[in-house]
């Protein structure tokens, strides 16, 4: 087991704020950058057609202003007002005029204008109309490819849009795993070998590899697989203890239990022995008692034979002395 602790890391909840941070950071930006470029769009799309709106106006202008100066032809103070509001009009266009197209346009209609100015006619005026109706045309034609470039600039902001919402959703995935991979996955991992204790399994070792939280608690179930791991391994050396002195104990008794075997085989031998004493003591006492009469008989035989013997002696006595006598006599 490696131990990190030492080497302090980001916080989880650093981890984990860190790409919401990151994310809410790149959304404001994206977001402002995307307002300003939209702001700026909306003014320049909003002055182009301001332009074109005033340069369209102009051109109808000017046509009724040809028209009204010939109409008015013989009033020459009408027709000189016309004329000045002619010019003013013309002059403020070519302002306006920005295309090279348009400008072409512009300085075609120009010397038309100025024969209309000179000489207001039908023939002049009939010169000057369609110049000023092909102006029209041409302005049309630009308003048309104005709307179609506001309609791209929406698209293309609609696709800036959806493109910044993908890589949002990338980023945010990507944020995703990498709190999966760095705090769910060795959270997980952890887990299962807590799990794996709890089912007195201590064949897995646990890797402190981290300076966080998460590096607190590997160390943690470290310690606590090194103390289930010495308790166990006490638990071994007692058990074996335990079994030794039990085999110890089961030789003692298979010993003792040997030698009562022998012992009550002895005591059975002493027991028939004593059996057999008493048999004996009893024949012993049978014999005795008829020895005692025997020997009663064998006293009172012997009184008798006393008796007898005395009177033997007695008649012996009585011979020797008739014996002596009668030797006396003879002698």
């Amino acid at each position: 087991m490696t131990d990190n602790l030492g080497k302090r890391g980001l916080s989880l909840a650093t981890q984990m704020w860190l790409p919401v941070w990151l994310l809410v950071s790149v959304i404001a930006v994206v977001a402002t950058g995307s307002l300003i470029r939209t702001k700026t769009q909306i003014a320049e799309t909003n002055g182009l057609l301001e332009r074109q709106q005033a340069r369209h106006e102009i051109s109808a202008g000017l046509s009724e202003l040809a028209e009204l100066q010939v109409a008015q032809a013989s009033n020459p103070a009408k027709a000189q007002s016309a004329a000045q509001r002619l010019e003013r009009q013309v002059a403020e266009l070519g302002k306006l005029v920005e295309a090279a197209e348009e400008k072409k346009a512009l300085e075609t209609i120009r010397p038309l204008l100025a024969a209309q100015l000179a000489n207001p006619s039908e023939a002049t005026l009939s010169g000057l109309l369609p110049a000023l109706n092909q102006l029209q045309k041409l302005q049309n034609k630009q308003a048309a490819e104005l709307r179609g470039h506001m309609a791209g600039l929406r698209l293309t902001n609609t696709y800036g849009t959806v493109a910044i919402m993908v890589l949002l959703s990338l980023a945010i995935a990507g944020a995703t795993f990498h709190l999966v991979r760095t705090i769910i996955h060795p959270v997980r991992k952890l887990a299962e070998l807590a799990d794996a204790m709890g089912q007195r399994d201590l064949s897995q070792s646990v890797e402190v590899n981290r300076g966080d939280e998460l590096g607190t608690l590997q160390q943690a179930l470290a310690n606590m697989h090194q103390e289930m791991a010495g308790m166990v391994r006490q638990a071994g050396e007692g058990a074996d203890s335990v079994q030794t002195a039990a085999a110890e104990i089961a030789s003692g008794n298979l010993d003792l239990s040997q030698r009562t075997e022998t012992t009550a085989a002895h005591v059975q031998q002493t027991n028939s022995a004593i059996t057999e004493l008493g048999v004996a003591v009893k024949h012993s006492a049978e014999s005795a008692a008829t020895a005692n009469q025997l020997a009663q008989q064998a006293a009172q035989v012997a009184q008798r034979g006393g008796e007898v013997v005395g009177q033997v002696v007695g008649t012996m006595q009585q011979i020797n002395t008739s014996s002596k006598k009668i030797a006396d006599i003879i002698g």
